[in-house]
C-alpha cells in the first residue's frame, strides 16, 4: 500500500525535455519589468554564481560553474542563437529587446544531452511569446545618464493583436542611441552607439500550434581597443563596429506529442578603421530540431529527438576573401523517466553526436530525485571547436580536439508553505581539452584542463498580503586551472545577491538589489593578475498614474564606486535612468 500510494502521488508533468534534477532559476516577466533593467546581461548579473563580463571584442560574456563564455547556450523561443563567425560562437545579448521578454529560465550544469555541444555549462532560455491572447500595445521611452557625460535613450513599441480566436499577431520595434563612457581608467572619451531591431510573429493555435517569427537587428558604433601586452582598455579614434542579424524561425507542435522547430540566422559583422583595418565577417547558422513524446504511462515516459545544425563563416580583409568554412552536426537523443517506489524518480538521457555522419561523442545524463526535494545529477558534455578556431589562416588549428566536460551536483530543495522556498546545491564540474589562445605559438590550442568545485544557495520569501518579495543568493566556487595551477580567469570565488521588492500601495512599487562580486583572477597579456571585489547597490521604483501609464526610475551603482568586471575595463560611477511606459 505504501508503494502504491507513492506511485500515485508522483505523476508525470506535461511533456518537458529538461531534466527535473537540474537546478533551475526562473525570472518571470513581472520581475523583469518592475526592475527596469536595460539589457539581458544586467538582468543575469543579479544572480549569484553567474559572472558577466565585457570587453571591446566580447560585449557580453557569461560564465557559469567554471565554464567558459562559449559554454552557455542561449535559446530565444526555443531556438539557439549565436554568431557562427566569432571565435567563441557567442551571441550579442545587448541587442535583445527586454520589454518583449516574458520569461528567462537558467539551467545550470551540462545540458549537452538535450541541447548539444554549446551547452557544456548551462542554458539560458528566453521566451518572448505571450502565454495568453489579450490584445495590448506597449510604448516605452527611457533616458539614462552617467558620469563623464555618458548618456543613453531607448524607445520600444510592442504589440499583441488577436486576428481571430486562433490567430494572433505580435510586433516589436526598439531603438537605442547612446554615448558610452570609455572603459579606460582615466579617460573621459565617449563612444557613440546606435542600435535597433524589429520583430514580427504570427501564432496559430488549434489542434496544432504554429509559430512563425521574423527578426532583424542592427548595432553600430565606435569602440575602444585593448593593449596586446597588458589587456587593458585603450582609447582609439574611428574604430567602427557594425553588426546586423536576420533571423527566421518556424515552430510546429502538438501538446504532449511533438515539437518541430527550424531556424536560419545570418550575422554580418564589420570592423573598420581608416587606413588601418577593413575586416568583414559573415556567419550563418541553421537549425532543425524534433522532440517527440514516444511513450507515456503513469510510471514511464520516453522522450526522443534529433537535431541538425549547420554553421558557415566567411571572412574578408579589404574585400578579399581570406576564409570560407562550414561544418555540420547531427545529434540523436533519448530521455527516459521512471517513477520508482517511495517517491523516487530516475531519469537517464543518452545522445550521440556526429559531424557529417562521422561519430564525435556519446553523452550521458543521469538524474535522481526524491519527492522533488533531494536531487542528484551527473552529466557529460561536448563542444566542437568553432570554425574560426579551426580554420582561421593566422590563428586556427584544424587538429583541435573537442572540449569535454563532466558535471556532478547534489541539491536540497524545500518549500515552506506558499511563502518561503530554499535550495542548497553542491557542484563539481571538470573540463578537459579546453581551447584557448596560446601566446607561445600564436594559435588556438587545447592547452589545459579545469575543475570547479562550489556551492550555491537561493532562498526566496514571498508575502502575498503586501506584495513583499525577498531573494537571497549566495555562491562560492573554486575555479581552478589544474594544468597550470592557478585560478581560472574572470570567475569570481565569492558572489552574492540580495533583492527586495514590494508594492507600497496600489500605485507605487519599489525595490533594491545588493550585488557582491568577489575577487577574481584575470589575464594581463601572459600574466595572471588579481581583480578586486566590489559591491553594487541598485534601486528602482514604478509609479502608476493609471492602469495605462507608469513612470519609473532605476539607479545602478548608487554609491558611485569604480569597479572592473574585466581587468583593465572600468565601470565608473552611478547610472540614472528615467522613463515611462504607456499601455493601450
Amino acid at each position: 500500500m505504501i508503494y502504491s500510494s507513492a506511485f500515485a502521488e508522483l505523476t508525470m508533468d506535461v511533456i518537458d525535455q529538461n531534466f527535473s534534477s537540474t537546478q533551475k532559476i526562473v525570472i518571470e516577466q513581472d520581475e523583469i519589468q518592475k526592475s527596469r533593467v536595460t539589457d539581458v546581461p544586467a538582468l543575469l548579473s543579479t544572480q549569484a554564481n553567474i559572472s558577466v563580463t565585457a570587453t571591446a571584442a566580447q560585449p557580453s560574456s557569461i560564465f557559469v560553474r567554471g565554464g567558459d563564455s562559449s559554454h552557455v547556450l542561449i535559446l530565444v523561443d526555443g531556438v539557439p542563437i549565436y554568431d557562427a563567425s566569432t571565435p567563441q560562437k557567442t551571441a550579442n545579448l545587448l541587442n535583445l529587446n527586454v520589454s518583449k521578454i516574458k520569461r528567462v529560465t537558467i539551467l545550470k550544469g551540462s545540458q549537452s544531452v538535450i541541447y548539444g555541444g554549446q551547452a557544456l555549462a548551462g542554458v539560458i532560455s528566453i521566451e518572448t511569446f505571450a502565454d495568453d491572447n489579450r490584445p495590448q500595445t506597449s510604448v516605452l521611452v527611457e533616458t539614462a545618464f552617467a558620469r563623464d557625460q555618458g548618456s543613453q535613450q531607448i524607445t520600444s513599441v510592442d504589440g499583441l493583436y488577436p486576428l481571430s480566436e486562433s490567430i494572433s499577431l505580435s510586433i516589436g520595434l526598439h531603438g537605442l542611441k547612446a554615448q558610452n563612457n570609455s572603459p579606460g581608467q582615466d579617460s573621459d572619451q565617449l563612444y557613440p552607439r546606435t542600435s535597433g531591431g524589429a520583430e514580427l510573429g504570427v501564432k496559430v493555435v488549434g489542434d496544432y500550434e504554429n509559430i512563425i517569427k521574423l527578426g532583424y537587428s542592427k548595432d553600430k558604433g565606435e569602440i575602444n581597443d585593448s593593449d596586446f601586452a597588458t589587456s587593458k582598455a585603450v582609447d582609439i579614434e574611428d574604430y567602427n563596429v557594425e553588426v546586423s542579424s536576420s533571423t527566421v524561425m518556424w515552430i510546429l507542435k502538438k501538446e504532449n506529442v511533438f515539437s518541430l522547430s527550424s531556424s536560419l540566422q545570418k550575422t554580418d559583422r564589420s570592423l573598420k578603421q581608416p587606413l588601418v583595418a577593413d575586416l568583414n565577417y559573415t556567419g550563418n547558422l541553421g537549425n532543425i530540431r524534433l522532440d517527440a513524446d514516444l511513450y507515456r504511462n503513469s510510471l514511464v515516459n520516453l522522450i526522443g529527438g534529433m537535431q541538425l545544425s549547420s554553421e558557415e563563416m566567411e571572412f574578408k580583409n579589404q574585400g578579399v576573401v581570406g576564409l570560407a568554412a562550414s561544418d555540420q552536426y547531427e545529434g540523436v537523443f533519448l530521455k527516459s523517466t521512471f517513477q520508482l517506489p517511495m517517491f523516487w524518480q530516475f531519469e537517464y538521457g543518452l545522445r550521440h553526436e556526429a559531424s557529417k555522419l562521422k561519430s564525435l561523442a556519446t553523452l550521458h545524463h543521469v538524474g535522481l530525485n526524491w519527492n522533488k526535494v533531494l536531487l542528484f545529477e551527473y552529466s557529460t558534455g561536448f563542444k566542437a571547436p568553432s570554425l574560426f578556431q579551426k580554420y582561421d589562416v593566422t590563428f586556427g588549428d584544424p587538429d583541435l580536439k573537442p572540449e569535454k566536460s563532466q558535471s556532478f551536483s547534489v541539491s536540497v530543495d524545500h518549500q515552506f508553505g506558499n511563502q518561503v522556498s530554499t535550495s542548497l546545491t553542491y557542484f563539481d564540474t571538470q573540463f578537459e581539452n579546453l581551447i584557448d589562445y596560446s601566446f607561445a605559438v600564436s594559435k588556438y590550442q587545447n592547452i589545459f584542463a579545469t575543475r570547479t568545485v562550489g556551492a550555491e544557495s537561493i532562498t526566496k520569501f514571498s508575502f502575498l498580503q503586501n506584495g513583499l518579495r525577498l531573494s537571497l543568493g549566495i555562491g562560492y566556487q573554486e575555479p581552478r586551472d589544474v594544468t597550470q595551477g592557478h585560478w581560472l580567469a574572470r570567475r569570481s570565488l565569492y558572489s552574492g545577491s540580495f533583492k527586495i521588492a514590494g508594492d507600497l500601495n496600489s500605485s507605487f512599487d519599489a525595490g533594491s538589489e545588493l550585488i557582491y562580486i568577489g575577487e577574481k583572477s584575470d589575464k594581463s597579456g601572459t600574466t595572471m593578475v588579481k581583480v578586486d571585489d566590489y559591491t553594487l547597490l541598485n534601486v528602482f521604483g514604478n509609479l502608476k498614474f493609471s492602469d495605462q501609464t507608469t513612470a519609473f526610475v532605476r539607479i545602478e551603482n548608487l554609491s558611485g564606486i569604480e569597479y572592473q568586471t574585466t581587468y583593465g575595463y572600468y565601470n565608473k560611477g552611478a547610472t540614472y535612468k528615467l522613463g515611462a511606459q504607456i499601455l493601450f
